[in-house]
């Protein structure tokens, strides 16, 4: 491959790897859109079972971020918290934002309201749930440098979901690029919270 010469091997394995990830996409994604599950508990089999019974095919999203409460009564897992379980297939197209499932991806955070129903915004993610979150969001900056990180209010700004500070948690994705070396992303990628809202397709 020409274009790798002259570059270091780990940047030649990164680039292979992310040229190779690409080839297994067969579609065109643009967005990436977070989601919470407004609710203090639950994981892929329990939002898959919610969304047949609103008559949907299963699971709308492509990956759910669990916070330790599979159920509502269970008592909490250090080893559910920050699990990451895969929802539909990444070339499927989700039921997670109208208007805009063709050309996105959709990633769930359980969390929104607390284990008692009360809703609860911004300090219901976990320390685990985030890590978890960043390291899923290095792995397809690698892959798609240019997609585009959006809450789900990004399109509707009627809706609360996902119930996060974006500029804060933008600001602490920056710092934990920073603290682990990676390469810096153009502004426009992580200043989400920024972009123009789209609320007429949604």
């Amino acid at each position: 491959m020409k274009v790798l010469k002259g570059i270091g091997k780990g940047i030649k394995r990164t680039v292979r790897k992310a040229l190779d990830g690409r080839r297994l996409l067969h579609r065109r994604i643009e967005y990436l859109a977070l989601h919470c599950s407004d609710s203090g508990f639950g994981d892929e089999f329990t939002i898959d079972k919610w969304h047949k019974a609103r008559g949907w095919r299963g699971c709308g999203y492509h990956k759910v971020f669990c916070n330790g409460y599979r159920h509502s009564l269970s008592r909490y897992c250090a080893e559910v918290d920050g699990l990451v379980e895969p929802g539909r297939d990444v070339n499927m197209r989700g039921a997670h934002v109208r208007g805009h499932n063709a050309n996105s991806i959709g990633w769930c955070l359980i969390g929104g309201r607390d284990l008692q129903g009360h809703s609860v915004f911004d300090k219901w993610l976990t320390e685990s749930q985030e890590r978890s979150l960043f390291a899923e969001l290095d792995r397809w900056f690698d892959l798609l440098p240019e997609l585009k990180v959006v809450g789900h209010n990004h399109f509707n700004p009627n809706k609360g979901c996902p119930m996060l500070d974006m500029q804060a948690l933008i600001r602490r994705y920056r710092k934990h690029r920073i603290v682990n070396h990676l390469t810096d992303l153009n502004d426009w990628h992580l200043d989400f919270y920024e972009l123009p809202k789209i609320a007429k397709e949604a």
